[in-house]
């Protein structure tokens, strides 16, 4: 019997009553004790999984307008109902079998290439080409059939460079993903599902008639092995494609063999030890906007850039881009929704999760998430806020690399303190120290305009660069301790760095004031004063 992804009880989730459960799709709707979130063995398949719960809903249940999209947040959905609109997928969603498979290359099979280990399917475990160069040999060795069709929903979604001919995910290579999160899973996934209006916004071709412009995997792939291939524009796919995006070549090797699986630990299921692939995948090519993730777009004429994960992880720093947007930033297509539609409602969404794999090239270097507040009010207010925002965000910046570069001068005769990345020692307690802050600044502009008091917004800035100064030195004090065993040399290069980040990240500072916005104070000389 086929694994069926619409019936089977596969997705693991962590329910209202605190129960670890796992369910099949339609049953995110449970009445009696609703899912409040994806909750399986490992950050990245939480992602991958919610996001294709969220692309299987608005596939197959795109609400016509936004009375409607309302009329089911407020009304919610029967799981009769949902399971009635999902039906006509079902055949798409078979994760194994002779025929098409979720996820998987239709036209690889195993009379023509090598076998690989399991293992290759996991980002942080082997990717690459050969997936030995950092596979850790012997932890993955064996998924149970659910988390392979994990593996290969996250793969197929975040895809990095792999090798020659191994294509990168449609939004490159360890995209961002940015979701709306509610207190439970059905409300997290509607919130980011799309009018068939707003849907109109991602590029595509939405005339293409077939579920193969969709689900790529129900049709032989167009391979990219031609020199100077062009590539696979958003025109020739229907905009719906972007949740189901197929760029690498892939088919489990089913064997029929039961044993224990190595991420989530269960035992005597049926497992996959292997797969086969090929390279010159589907390779997507041109002005693409996945709804789940931010966009630059700072190059005129030139198609926009899908946002990356950050080694030093995913801060305030990032919020402007994933919520506000700005010029030459594109916030995610669902961000940009609540805030123009339906950010008025009395109902809102509780926060943004902002995740992705940080990448180096090829190598996957960790996983990073956070969670980001959003705030109420319609593009008119929160585009009001937008420039001061900006404005806390650079001089935030200003204060940390003029940190990262002081306690590099305090080191520069300490190779052994130098060693490792400087930036990631510092980034986090830096931007840890000051998240608080920043988002009471931004709470305090939000209301000041609204009273027309210049005064509060100034003062609500002053305090904050002041938090910058107070956050930079104690974590240089970490850093840079001024201790009694420090050579004459190491302990007064200590004390002039100090010195230096205090003079440079003082509140006063023009370039800091600037930044926020406040004009500096222009000193009057005493001469002038005399004259005067």
């Amino acid at each position: 019997m086929a694994f069926d992804l619409f019936e089977e009880k596969w997705i693991p989730v962590l329910r209202k009553s605190g129960k670890v459960d796992r369910i099949a799709p339609k049953e995110i709707v449970d009445p009696d004790d609703p899912p409040v979130r994806v909750q399986s063995s490992r950050p990245d398949f939480d992602a991958a999984l919610t996001e294709m719960l969220i692309g299987l809903v608005q596939t197959a249940f795109t609400p016509k307008d936004n009375e409607e999209w309302e009329e089911v947040l407020d009304e919610g959905l029967e799981p009769a109902e949902l399971a009635r609109r999902l039906e006509p997928f079902r055949d798409v969603f078979r994760l194994d079998g002779d025929g098409p498979r979720f996820m998987q290359d239709l036209t690889v099979h195993q009379d023509y290439q090598d076998e690989k280990p399991v293992v290759a399917l996991l980002m942080d475990e082997g990717v690459a080409a050969d997936a030995s160069l950092f596979a850790k040999t012997g932890r993955y060795e064996a998924f149970c059939l659910p988390d392979a069709a994990a593996a290969l929903m996250t793969l197929q979604a975040f895809a990095p460079s792999g090798g020659v001919g191994h294509r990168t995910s449609l939004r490159g290579g360890g995209p961002l993903s940015v979701t709306l999160q509610d207190e439970l899973l059905w409300r997290t996934v509607w919130w980011n599902v799309l009018t068939r209006k707003q849907l109109r916004g991602i590029p595509g071709n939405d005339e293409l008639k077939g579920d193969e412009h969709v689900f790529p995997w129900l049709a032989p792939t167009r391979t990219s092995e031609r020199k100077g291939d062009p590539g696979i524009s958003p025109d020739e796919i229907h905009p719906l494609q972007h949740y189901w995006a197929m760029p690498r070549r892939v088919r489990l090797n089913f064997e029929g063999a039961r044993g224990s699986c190595d991420i989530c630990g269960g035992t005597d299921v049926e497992v996959v030890r292997s797969f086969f692939s090929r390279n010159y995948g589907a390779n997507y090519k041109g002005p693409y906007l996945h709804p789940l993730t931010p966009y630059t777009n700072k190059r005129p004429n030139q198609p926009p850039n899908p946002t990356k994960a950050g080694a030093s992880g995913i801060s305030y720093r990032d919020w402007p881009l994933a919520f506000l947007g700005g010029e030459g930033l594109i916030p995610p297509k669902v961000v940009e929704v609540f805030i123009k539609d339906r950010s008025i409602l009395s109902r809102r969404p509780r926060q943004l999760s902002a995740c992705g794999y940080a990448m180096d090239n090829m190598k996957p270097l960790r996983f990073v998430e956070a969670r980001l507040p959003t705030i109420p009010g319609g593009p008119e207010k929160l585009g009001a806020l937008r420039s001061d925002v900006i404005g806390l965000v650079e001089a935030s910046e200003e204060v940390r690399r003029t940190l990262v570069s002081q306690v590099k001068a305090a080191w520069k005769d300490r190779p052994k303190d130098q060693s490792g990345d400087v930036n990631a020692r510092v980034d986090h307690a830096f931007w840890d120290r000051t998240s608080s802050e920043f988002f009471e600044t931004v709470t305090s502009l939000q209301s000041a305009p609204v009273r027309d008091d210049v005064d509060a917004a100034r003062e609500a800035k002053l305090s904050f660069l002041k938090a910058l100064k107070n956050a930079a030195e104690r974590t240089f004090g970490d850093l840079c301790p001024l201790e009694a065993d420090l050579a004459p040399e190491s302990l007064a290069r200590t004390v002039r760095a100090r010195r230096d980040l205090l003079k440079y990240c003082s509140p006063k500072s023009p370039r800091l004031l600037s930044l926020v916005g406040i004009a500096a104070e222009r000193k009057t000389s005493r001469k002038a004063g005399n004259a005067a």
